[in-house]
């Protein structure tokens, strides 16, 4: 999937050393084998360490312990910048415009300042956003406070659930705070 992604040419033509790269990973409430996939991923892409900074996309959960960061990322701390995101510290964060009703968009920081930035993640239903990873793992992952609890107070209307559902309230203001 590397090599041939839908809908693009090779990765490696947009992922080049040089370049700075942040990828974006879920945290230790979701069940993405980080650890297994991420250090072959990073070998086919055949980057610097001092080029990769990875993110833990926590939406507004805690920051990760040390030992969760082990369990869940493994040998990748050894070798690569790995950061929780901070949702509540403005300094960490960029507004880049604002969602319906007036709400801040706030993104992480350094993930914005990147070249290149990759989101990964599992794919499996979410009782708010329909389906885990793609833009969920931006929105809520890498989003400041207000933004979040705007995207949750959205998924609330959707009753009972979202679950599976590939059109929502929730999805929709996801994709359209990746664009």
């Amino acid at each position: 999937s590397l090599g041939n992604p839908i809908g693009l040419g090779s990765l490696r033509s947009i992922v080049r050393p040089g370049k700075k790269v942040a990828i974006a990973v879920d945290d230790n409430t979701r069940v993405t084998p980080v650890k297994n996939f991420l250090p072959p991923m990073l070998k086919y892409f055949n980057l610097r360490r001092k080029d990769v900074i990875i993110i833990v996309a926590l939406g507004t959960h805690r920051k990760m312990t040390d030992r969760e960061m082990v369990d869940k990322y493994g040998e990748i701390l050894e070798e690569y910048e790995v950061i929780n995101h901070a949702f509540d510290e403005k300094d960490q964060l960029k507004m880049v415009g604002k969602l319906p009703n007036n709400v801040p968009i706030w993104v992480n920081r350094e993930f914005l300042n990147a070249d290149v930035r990759v989101s990964t993640g599992n794919i499996i239903p979410h009782f708010t956003s329909g389906w885990s990873a793609g833009s969920k793992t931006l929105l809520p992952g890498l989003a400041g406070e207000e933004t979040v609890g705007w995207m949750h107070y959205i998924g609330a209307m959707d009753l009972p659930n979202a679950l599976g559902e590939v059109e929502n309230s929730s999805r929709r203001v996801m994709d359209a705070f990746a664009k």
